[in-house]
């Protein structure tokens, strides 16, 4: 008993600061309008940036346009002849100021969150591997998830005010719509009565006053101001960027002002452009901080170009069917250019020097580098020195014939090398115990080593079609989960499954990690 009446004493004392009887009603409003704006108007801003989702970056943008002149609008609309009409006008304000802190909160973000959210497959803890490696999906997947959940302290406080806002709306009309039962709410407030004046003679007061004070009026109209801001700035946005077409971009975006053209996603395509590489100025176009993905497709004679260090937003660079014949050090890649860089991306490439931009430190974000069918004999000797902390490292259906020795001072979650012509996969024993997938599928091995140097915890092996006539023991104690040896002579005498060595149950990765079939429609000439 003594709980509840302290709960309906809060909220009585809530209710007289922030309710619509409030001798405060404005003050507070339009405090928690200017706070509540002044966040969104920055949400806003990140959402033109990085929404190539043209109806969701409008819905976003009008409503909090709808949000700066909704107050003003409604005391513009207002009779304002009665008490009746001032707390009819007080009750629409907090209400749509509720819905439309609602909608920017919690409406939008699950409109973003939900396909990403029924894309993924929990027996896999991941995504299926056609997204991952389609470039529109992933990007958006990227920058949208950006803007679901907060990534800096100011992005967090911004995106919890609206639901701070909305609770306090909702707290302000809870009295109005009270059900409970006269006696037992009159019963409570005895105790808040003898502090607190009553919700009818605050009103009372703030009726007789319910003109605005020239900083309250002068606030609202910055307020307006600003919803008029934001509406020019859409506009220009929107006519500045829908009136141009750069041929190669596929994800055009509306930042606010833009000097030059706001790609997202841009594939240089030079069989299109009737070229064989690209060409110095052929990327002085894009917007410097909108490019987030860039690719360069069909070039037979490829030399980067040194304008790929102009992008700091960058976070894959993707090569495909394609002659590398120089990515030096005028293009180099590094922490104060390419930051955000997290993939390298190589697929059908002929490399005719192993690219001296990836002989040197690279930006830590890069922690994904994947060569798929590409003219890979063997890697320099001290690629370690240089890839020391990888996440994942793939060389599928490359031609190296011996397991890199380079590969075993690395670091890294995840390796692949699948499709190779490897026959001696001794050096595998040296691999870093941070290994926790390996794909050795696809390469001529007859044995593997007896032992590990270091206690290794593999969660899945794949060992698939190659030439094993035995497996060593620790298969069974360094790999947690499943070794895969399908197709190779040791399961013709033993054609059941261990709890750890699978003979039948087949690798869902058994012929890349990388599905090459579908990356390669995603570009066509």
């Amino acid at each position: 008993m003594r709980s509840q009446q302290l709960v309906i004493t809060a909220k009585t004392r809530i209710s007289h600061i922030f309710g619509v009887h409030s001798p405060y009603f404005h003050e507070v409003l339009v405090a928690r309008e200017v706070i509540e704006i002044a966040t969104q108007v920055y949400q806003a801003y990140r959402c033109s940036s990085v929404m190539a989702r043209t109806r969701i970056n409008n819905t976003f943008i009008g409503t909090v346009i709808i949000n700066c002149w909704s107050t003003p609008l409604i005391h513009a609309l207002s009779r304002k002849k009665t008490t009746r009409d001032v707390l009819f006008e007080r009750i629409v304000c907090i209400a749509v100021d509720g819905l439309l802190s609602l909608i920017t909160s919690t409406m939008i973000p699950l409109v973003l969150f939900m396909p990403y959210y029924s894309a993924f497959e929990p027996a896999l803890l991941t995504f299926s591997l056609d997204d991952l490696y389609n470039i529109s999906w992933f990007t958006s997947f990227l920058t949208e998830c950006r803007l679901v959940f907060p990534v800096t302290v100011i992005d967090f406080l911004s995106k919890l005010t609206p639901h701070v806002t909305t609770l306090f709306c909702m707290l302000s009309i809870a009295p109005l719509i009270d059900r409970r039962p006269r006696s037992a709410i009159q019963q409570f407030r005895v105790g808040a009565k003898q502090t607190w004046p009553s919700d009818s003679s605050s009103f009372v007061l703030s009726v007789q006053r319910r003109s605005l004070s020239r900083p309250m009026q002068a606030t609202n109209f910055l307020i307006v101001l600003t919803g008029c801001m934001l509406f020019v700035l859409h506009i220009h946005a929107k006519v500045s960027v829908d009136h141009r077409e750069l041929p190669g971009c596929s994800h055009k975006i509306y930042p606010w002002l833009p000097s030059k053209f706001p790609c997202m996603v841009f594939t240089y395509n030079c069989y299109r452009r009737g070229t064989s590489t690209a060409q110095d100025g052929d990327l002085s176009g894009l917007q410097v901080g909108s490019l987030t993905y860039l690719s360069f497709s069909h070039c037979d004679a490829l030399v980067m170009p040194a304008e790929i260090q102009q992008f700091p937003a960058l976070m894959e660079i993707t090569i495909f069917n394609s002659t590398l014949v120089e990515w030096g050090a005028h293009a180099a890649l590094s922490n104060t250019t390419q930051s955000n860089l997290a993939t390298l991306l190589f697929v059908d490439v002929n490399f005719t020097t192993f690219p001296a931009a990836l002989l040197q430190p690279l930006p830590p974000m890069l922690s994904d580098i994947e060569f798929s069918h590409t003219n890979l004999t063997t890697l320099p000797a001290n690629l370690h020195e240089f890839w020391m902390d990888l996440g994942f490292l793939y060389l599928e259906h490359c031609q190296l014939t011996e397991f890199p020795e380079t590969v075993t001072k690395m670091t890294m979650y995840d390796l692949s090398l699948l499709g190779n012509h490897i026959s001696n996969m001794s050096l595998f024993a040296d691999i870093t115990p941070t290994l926790a997938y390996a794909s050795l599928n696809l390469n001529p091995a007859r044995q593997l080593p007896e032992q590990l140097t270091a206690p290794h915890a593999i969660m899945i092996l794949g060992l698939e079609n190659m030439q094993l006539d035995s497996i060593p023991e620790w298969l069974r104690t360094d790999v947690t989960s499943v070794a895969s040896v399908h197709g190779n002579p040791y399961c013709d005498a033993n054609r059941v499954d261990e709890t750890i060595v699978k003979c039948v149950a087949r690798d869902i990765y058994a012929q890349g990690k990388l599905p090459y079939e579908s990356v390669r429609l995603l570009w066509p000439l």
